[in-house]
Formats: C-alpha cells, sequence, structure tokens
C-alpha cells in the first residue's frame, strides 16, 4: 500500500516579518548618498514574491503597521501578485519598533482562518 499523496494545488503561506528596506541609489556607502531608494526586505515576503512571480499561488501573513512604510510594504506585495488580504493593523507599531529597535512591522499576532 503506497503512502503517497499527490500535493493539491492551493497557496503556499509564507508567515512572518516584512520591513522597509532603504538602500543609497546609486548603490554606494551610506556615508556619501544624498538618495536612498524604498524597497522592502523578508525572506518571508522574498518567498512569496518569487513563488507569484513563477506562477505559484502564494499567502503572505504578517502584521503591518498603519503608517506610510506599512501601507508600502502592503501595496509591494499586492503588486507582485501575492494574496496580502491576511494581515493585522497595528496602530501603535511605530512606537513598539522604537523600544524594540526593529521595523515596523511586528510578527506573532492571533491569526484565525
Amino acid at each position: 500500500m503506497s503512502t503517497h499523496r499527490p500535493l493539491r494545488p492551493g497557496p503556499v503561506v509564507c508567515v512572518g516579518e516584512t520591513m522597509a528596506a532603504l538602500a543609497p541609489d546609486p548603490l554606494g556607502p551610506l556615508d556619501g548618498a544624498d538618495l536612498l531608494r524604498v524597497d522592502i526586505a523578508g525572506a518571508e515576503s522574498n518567498v512569496a514574491l518569487y513563488l507569484a512571480d513563477h506562477g505559484i499561488p502564494a499567502r503572505w501573513v504578517s502584521a503591518v503597521g498603519d503608517d506610510p512604510f506599512g501601507r508600502r510594504v502592503r501595496a509591494r506585495i499586492a503588486a507582485g501578485g501575492v494574496d496580502g488580504d491576511h494581515w493585522v493593523k497595528l496602530q501603535r507599531a511605530q512606537a513598539a519598533a522604537e523600544k524594540l529597535g526593529a521595523s515596523t512591522v511586528v510578527v506573532h499576532p492571533p491569526f484565525r482562518w
């Protein structure tokens, strides 16, 4: 008797933090940069964006600050074709991030699907 089960189609769910990333534009040492380019960074969102780019349904789950960086993160996720409708808005993410020394994106909310 075989225990092999075929994979069912469905989204790959990526759960974790995503942050705003600032890089000199053009690339070079930060000390001499006049301009910074804003993008996003985070293993879970990178994987979700890669999967979506290759036609594999992906869903990103996180908690995001209700601030310009949080809105930019969500917009970038959506523009990449990832289902980003499963996030929790944090009203005070900036204050929490400042205390934690972290980005404006926080993880581990109690999700219910």
